[in-house]
């Protein structure tokens, strides 16, 4: 404790082992040596439980239980349905923002908090018709390979915020991915999402779904939208019941033309298929245009590997 005195105001200074406290009172009468004995706890305060000491400790306590940085509850990840922090290659993994309470639960950020993702990079759709040469979709490499995007070129889709998208498990059995966000002045916040590889495809299972979502555009046997006249390339296609001037593309197991299509070309994998089919972005990182269908939440990635290990088998 450490006392000074000046001629008008007497400025206390009371450390205790976690917490300090300073206080300025005006002295009336001389000074009293006894009353550093109180608060300080000499010998008579600790024999006498004086209730002079007590106090003095009681408002430090008040104080810095109340003191005003003391640490806001701390920011989460969590998965958007309450899932583990887990996905496959190929996953979309809707993720939020939460804050988590001292008990363990969570609950929402207030109103109008800003969130930014920040890693893995967020990935911005190239132009369909005017694509760059190269294209934008991370590398995979020995760790998982991941991404959230944001796509101008379709205006129709309002999911693309917090959903993280896995292109790749990484080497061996697979591995894991840090996702960062920030939050306002709050800070930022990190976590690990596990992802594991892409199980193989059943061919029945996948006959049936790409029968019933997608036959309709891309062919029965996903040899791609032939022109509606059977003119030359730049007529009218019909997708979906509706006249477009661009085909849906080939994605059975042939090459026409010497061109691959999807489940022929070693550039793309059943990963892929489930990335840009959640995207709406292609292998290279291109929109696909309407009346592609957001499949986000109605298909998943093991339903696209079904649907690629059928493709595979369609070669004419």
């Amino acid at each position: 404790m450490t006392i000074s005195i000046l001629r008008a105001p007497v400025v206390l200074a009371l450390v205790l082992p976690t917490v300090s406290l300073t206080f300025a009172c005006e002295l009336a009468v001389p000074f009293d040596r006894s009353l550093v004995r109180q608060v300080d706890g000499g010998d008579a305060g600790r024999e006498g439980g004086s209730d002079g000491a007590a106090d003095a400790r009681s408002d430090v306590r008040h104080v810095d239980s109340h003191a005003p940085d003391a640490k806001a509850s701390p920011l989460a990840i969590v998965t958007s349905n309450g899932d583990p922090l887990a996905t496959v290659s190929g996953g979309a993994l809707r993720l939020t923002v939460v804050t988590a309470n001292n008990d363990g639960g969570t609950q929402p950020l207030p109103d109008g908090a800003i969130v930014t993702w920040t890693v893995p990079a967020t990935i911005v759709a190239q132009d369909p018709l005017d694509a760059g040469p190269n294209g934008v979709l991370p590398a995979p490499g020995p760790h998982a390979t991941g991404f959230f995007a944001t796509n101008p070129y379709r205006p129709d889709r309002l999911d693309y915020p917090g959903t993280l998208f896995v292109s790749d498990p990484g080497a061996g059995d697979g591995g894991a991915l840090t996702v960062t966000a920030t939050v306002g002045d709050a800070g930022a916040v990190s976590a690990t999402v596990t992802v594991s590889p892409l199980p193989p495809g059943s061919v029945d299972a996948g006959a049936s779904l790409y029968q019933s979502h997608c036959a309709v555009c891309h062919g029965a046997t996903g040899d791609g939208t032939p022109p509606s006249d059977g003119g030359e390339a730049g007529t009218v296609y019909v997708l979906n019941g509706q006249p477009f001037s661009y085909p849906a593309p080939g994605l059975n197991n042939t090459s026409p033309g010497g061109s691959p299509n999807l489940a022929a070309d070693p550039d793309w994998n059943a990963s892929l298929l489930a990335v840009a089919s959640q995207s709406d972005m292609d292998n290279s990182g291109v929109a696909l245009r309407s009346p592609m269908v957001d499949w986000l939440g109605i298909l998943h990635a093991q339903d696209f590997a079904d649907i690629y290990a059928y493709l595979q088998t369609q070669q004419q």
